[in-house]
């Protein structure tokens, strides 16, 4: 049985990423910043490391998602956490979607990569029901 997050997992969305430390933080940062009343992110790691990316806070400084960026040590990915589970370079068997952000060989700057996620969010998020599930 899936541990319990306090979270009603029908508005949540849970972004997944190698190490739980980078990518999956980037995009939950931007889904809290801009999803509509009642929705929320987590994280999880398919392989977690112990502490967030040191990567992480200067790639979202200055932007609107950085004061969403959740610092604390990084965690393992669960299924039925939540409604929609999104991984980002990485192989997780029970994601609902993976997002690649770059095609093979190909080296994107946290910049780049950054934007890379937040356009994915958005995306997202106007595909969002405006009410749960019943």
């Amino acid at each position: 049985m899936p541990e319990s997050t306090g979270k009603q997992p029908e508005r949540t969305i849970q972004f997944v990423c190698q190490h739980g430390a980078f990518r999956c933080r980037i995009a939950a940062a931007y889904f809290d910043a801009l999803a509509p009343d009642g929705w929320s992110a987590t994280t999880g790691g398919v392989t977690p490391q112990e502490e967030v990316s040191d990567r992480l806070a200067p790639t979202l400084e200055g932007t609107q998602a950085e004061p969403y960026v959740d610092m604390s040590a990084p965690r393992a990915a669960r299924e039925g956490v939540a409604s929609r589970t999104i991984s980002i370079d990485a192989e997780l068997p029970f994601a609902d979607d993976a997002w690649q952000t770059a095609a093979d060989g190909e080296s994107l700057t946290d910049e780049q990569l950054r934007e890379q996620i937040r356009l994915g969010v958005e995306r997202l998020i106007a595909g969002l029901p405006d009410e749960p599930a019943v």
